[in-house]
C-alpha cells in the first residue's frame, strides 16, 4: 500500500511539473494549436509489455514479456491539458514451476480501464512532448492446471511520450507507461512497463495552416487592345542652326507619348552636306538632344526616349539647291506600331 501511494504522489507530480512548464509557453507556440479550440480525439497504440518480477524465484522459466495494445480517447479541454480515457491490453505472462514432480505452466493476463490527465509542451511546431497519471482499473486472470484465479483492483498509472503532428487531425506517437503494483496477493502481482507505437485523429475544427486556401475564381475579363499605328513627325532648322523652326510638328508626338506611357520613340538628326563630316556628326546630336529636352519639358518621361544623330548621312533628297539642303537639316522622331490594353488608356 506504502508503494502504490509513492508511486501515485510520483505520477500527480510527473504531470504538474507539465503543467508549470506549459503554463509558461506563449500560446501561439506550436502552430497547430494557434488558435485553440477544446476537441475529442481518439487513437489505437501497439507495442509491447515488460511485467516487472513476473515469476517467482523458483520458477524455471519465465517470460514476462508480451504483445500489448490499447485504444483510447481524449478531450482536449485547453491548450496544454486534457483527458484521457483508455482500455489496455498487456498480453501474458508465463512460468514453469516444478510441483510434485513434475513441471507445470502458469499464465497470468492483464487488461484494464485507465483514466488519466495529461500535460503535453510543444516542442517544435509539429512535435509535442506530454505526460500523463491517473489510474487504471484492472482485472487479471491466473491459469494454472488445476484452477483458475480471477480479481480486479486500481493501480496508479503514468506515462510520458511524443506526438508528431502530420496535420491538423492526424499525428503519431511513442509513448511508455508505468503501472505499479499491478495484480494482488490472490494472483500476484508486478509492476508493468509499457511501451507503445500509436496513431491519433483529432477531430480538431482549427483549419491546417499549411493547407492552401480556397478561393473563388475571379471571373476572367477579356482584354481589348487599342492599336497605334506607326507615326513619325519631323522639323527642321536654319543653317548651323539647333533652333527648332516648327515645333508644332512635334504636338502629335507629344500627345501620343504622355496619353500613353508605355509608348516609345526614336529621336534621329541630320544635317546637309554642307562643312566637314566630324562637325556635322556633332551638330546633328546637338539638334536631336533640343528636341529631346523639348519632349521632355513637353510632359514625356526621359525612360520613353531614345536619341541619335546621324550627320549628313541619309538625306532626303539630293544636296544641290538651298530649298533641298533645307529639308536635309532635320530631326525625325519615330514610333512603331504598337498595341495596348484599353483599360491603360488615358483620359
Amino acid at each position: 500500500m506504502v508503494s502504490t501511494l509513492k508511486a501515485l504522489s510520483l505520477a500527480i507530480a510527473l504531470s504538474l511539473s507539465f503543467s508549470v512548464n506549459a503554463d509558461d509557453i506563449p500560446a501561439d507556440s506550436n502552430s497547430f494549436s494557434s488558435p485553440f479550440s477544446s476537441h475529442w480525439y481518439l487513437g489505437g497504440k501497439l507495442g509491447a509489455t515488460k511485467y516487472q518480477n513476473a515469476c517467482e524465484d523458483w520458477a524455471v522459466d519465465c517470460d514476462g514479456t508480451d504483445v500489448a495494445f490499447g485504444g483510447f480517447v481524449g478531450y482536449q479541454i485547453w491548450q496544454h491539458w486534457g483527458l484521457e480515457l483508455g482500455y489496455l491490453d498487456f498480453g501474458e505472462a508465463k512460468a514453469m514451476y516444478p510441483e510434485s514432480g513434475k513441471v507445470n505452466q502458469y499464465t497470468g493476463s492483464m487488461s484494464g480501464i485507465e483514466l488519466s490527465v495529461v500535460g503535453r509542451i510543444p516542442v517544435t511546431d509539429n512535435l509535442d512532448a506530454f505526460a500523463k497519471a491517473g489510474t487504471l482499473y484492472w482485472q487479471g486472470k491466473n491459469s494454472g492446471p488445476t484452477r483458475t484465479l480471477t480479481d480486479d483492483g486500481w493501480a496508479p498509472a503514468a506515462g510520458v511520450g511524443v506526438e508528431y503532428h502530420f496535420s491538423t487531425h492526424w499525428s503519431g506517437r511513442v509513448e511508455y507507461q508505468y503501472i505499479n503494483a499491478l495484480g494482488s496477493d490472490k494472483l500476484g502481482g508486478s509492476n508493468g512497463h509499457l511501451a507503445t507505437l500509436g496513431i491519433v485523429y483529432r477531430f480538431s475544427s482549427v483549419e491546417d495552416p499549411n493547407s492552401e486556401p480556397t478561393t473563388e475564381p475571379k471571373p476572367v475579363t477579356p482584354i481589348v487592345t487599342t492599336r497605334l499605328p506607326e507615326l513619325h513627325s519631323s522639323v527642321l532648322f536654319a543653317f548651323d542652326s539647333e533652333k527648332i523652326e516648327n515645333v508644332e510638328a512635334l504636338n502629335p508626338i507629344v500627345y501620343r507619348l504622355t496619353r500613353y506611357p508605355e509608348t516609345r520613340a526614336t529621336v534621329y538628326g541630320y544635317t546637309d552636306s554642307t562643312g566637314p563630316n566630324e562637325y556635322n556628326q556633332s551638330l546633328s546630336e546637338r539638334r536631336a538632344n533640343a528636341v529631346y529636352e523639348y519632349l521632355k519639358h513637353a510632359g514625356v518621361s526621359t525612360e520613353q526616349l531614345r536619341v541619335a544623330g546621324y550627320g549628313e548621312d541619309s538625306p532626303i533628297v539630293p544636296n544641290d539647291t538651298t530649298e533641298h539642303r533645307h529639308m536635309n537639316r532635320r530631326v525625325t522622331v519615330h514610333m512603331e506600331e504598337m498595341a495596348i490594353p484599353s483599360s491603360t488608356n488615358q483620359n
